[in-house]
């Protein structure tokens, strides 16, 4: 592996050491090791507030074994002391559990690819000195700032691909990872794509977070390689058969959530509550050309209903159903109209049965009320969501812990939907997979892949959004079909 490559490799690794001291507190769970009559043991510092329990799920044993190892603990778990905690392998049960994420599709058996593929992996690093020293306190300042935060989230984003690549293996897929450093620099990313071995990858991911990647993309048409960029950027796949992208344009996510309501509530009374935006407008048209379609050559035309926020529409009860559903599709991004919005929905919902449509951007509102969301019966759509019921994902999260001693964050599951993604089509349809992305989906931890052409000449769009919804207070999948 070339020397680039491998200094990448080590610096992930080394920044991968440190980062887990910040990212829990900063509670670094030591990973020394000890020997004690003939058995190995972990040697763990008790920090302030921890508990037996809370240790016990960290490193993946039982209670009973740490006080089996640490006969002290009779006088209880003390801040400052030092316990052993004996080293085990990882259940096998739950290996074989993990790996069935690998293959979640409905496709019928084939044979695996024998084929070795190259990969490349393009991350920023951007710390200034590799090998210089660091204490946790400068670390944590360090990751604090957006872009070096963007670099902890790239390793994490590494660590999914690194444990997709783990149960890949064991599924018979050969691949060649190569991990390259692309700064945020026009002329060192041209730098890095005149490299030869690049132009020899049956695939490339990414770069994460790096504002040149048009010239990545421009790379990968030039050189016919197939580029799988993890986020959404719907001019790269503009004329560009060989980018595929892992989250729709929003004007996609829109449509989806319209075709979602169509399916859904079709032929209940639906009504488009707005203010004069123009971002809204823009919007509410999308839904409006969705909604009508099925009758727009019909005599028995279905019309949307739009009300103006701002000249009493709420106040008109003739529009809304005494005796049916009232979906009730909003578009405002205004955090302080959208929480008067709200407050007055909130006071027709014992009269009429409302459901609420609105936007991602509503979640992270801290002045909007969860009891109205609830009574409103709130939809909305995310290009990812993580189910913490889901058996899979609770595998996923203890195989991750027990590898990280970390809670595995939203990156480390794109990384390893991602990869679980292209590895599976690498297996199944070789190096020529591109010409097959239309065809293959798959069922992942975070999102689900339904890749479609958007044009002729174009690159392809992963067309999937999860339809959410507060249940009992918790958020939830409206429709596992979506």
């Amino acid at each position: 592996m070339k020397a680039n490559i491998i200094f990448s490799i080590l610096f992930s690794l080394f920044l991968i050491s440190n980062h887990q001291s910040i990212a829990q507190n900063n509670t670094l769970h030591d990973t020394i090791t000890t020997v004690l009559n003939g058995k190995q043991f972990y040697v763990h510092k008790v920090i302030k507030n921890e508990t037996l329990s809370g240790i016990a799920r960290d490193y993946n044993v039982t209670v009973r074994e740490i006080t089996d190892a640490n006969p002290r603990l009779v006088n209880g778990l003390k801040a400052g002391s030092t316990i052993y905690i004996p080293v085990k392998a990882i259940k096998n049960d739950s290996r074989s559990h993990i790996d069935k994420t690998v293959d979640t599709t409905k496709n019928k058996s084939f044979d695996p690819s024998k084929e070795t593929f190259e990969v490349a992996l393009l991350l920023p690093f951007n710390y200034h000195s590799y090998g210089e020293s660091i204490n946790s306190d400068a670390l944590e300042s360090f990751f604090e700032a957006s872009w070096n935060a963007n670099t902890l989230s790239s390793l994490e984003f590494y660590e999914g691909i690194i444990m997709s690549l783990d149960s890949l293996k064991k599924h018979g897929l050969h691949i060649e990872l190569y991990t390259y450093t692309l700064p945020d620099d026009s002329a060192e990313t041209v730098k890095l794509l005149d490299n030869p071995d690049l132009k020899k990858m049956n695939l490339i991911i990414g770069p994460v977070f790096n504002r040149y990647i048009n010239k990545v993309s421009s790379f990968a048409k030039a050189n016919k390689i197939p580029l799988a960029y993890p986020f959404s950027n719907q001019t790269l796949i503009d004329d560009n058969p060989y980018v595929s992208t892992a989250i729709p344009s929003n004007t996609t996510q829109v449509k989806l959530m319209a075709k979602y309501i169509l399916d859904t509530y079709g032929n209940d009374n639906i009504l488009i509550l707005s203010t004069n935006n123009s971002k809204e407008k823009e919007l509410d048209s999308i839904y409006t050309k969705v909604l009508e379609k099925p009758w727009e050559n019909s005599g028995n035309k279905h019309t949307i209903k739009h009300l103006n926020f701002y000249d009493g529409g709420l106040e008109k009860r003739s529009v809304l159903d005494t005796g049916g559903k009232n979906i009730i599709i909003v578009n405002t991004q205004d955090e302080a109209v959208v929480s008067e919005m709200i407050s007055k929905l909130n006071t027709l919902a014992p009269d009429y049965e409302i459901v609420l449509i609105g936007v991602p951007k509503w979640e992270a509102y801290e002045t909007l009320d969860i009891d109205y969301l609830q009574n409103l019966d709130f939809h909305w759509f995310t290009s990812t969501f993580i189910n913490p019921d889901d058996s899979l994902v609770k595998i996923f999260k203890n195989v991750y812990q027990y590898k990280y001693r970390n809670d595995p964050s939203i990156f480390v599951f794109k990384g390893y939907d991602i990869m679980t993604y292209f590895g599976n089509a690498f297996l199944r349809y070789g190096s020529k997979f591109e010409s097959k992305l239309s065809e293959f989906k798959m069922k992942g931890l975070s999102t689900n892949f339904n890749f479609k052409k958007t044009g002729e000449q174009n690159g392809y769009e992963n067309e999937f959004i999860n339809v959410v919804k507060y249940d009992d207070f918790q958020l939830k999948k409206a429709d596992e079909k979506y």
